[in-house]
């Protein structure tokens, strides 16, 4: 027999980002974009706050970034934007 315990954590629990507690996503969709290229220059600009994944069927891509506040993820977001799609 299984017995599944129940606990309820407070809201203040340092949570399992640890001193990252942002997330923040950013898509790049097109068929006709070099995901490959892309998803390396990504996760090359995001170095140790973020990483970049190919969608299914080669349809772009998902960067994510973590940060400290939500203004130097959306900072970070906004200048990966410019880097990659600049170049298009």
């Amino acid at each position: 027999m299984i017995t599944i315990v129940f606990r309820w954590n407070s809201p203040s629990v340092t949570g399992i980002f640890g001193a990252t507690p942002v997330l923040g996503s950013l898509y790049l969709l097109g068929d006709s974009l070099p995901s490959e290229v892309l998803c390396a220059q990504a996760a090359q600009l995001c170095g140790d706050n973020g990483g970049a994944a190919i969608l299914p069927n080669n349809c772009g891509i998902l960067i994510r970034t973590l940060g400290t506040s939500a203004s130097s993820v959306r900072s970070l977001l906004i200048s990966l934007w410019h880097s990659l799609v600049g170049k298009f």
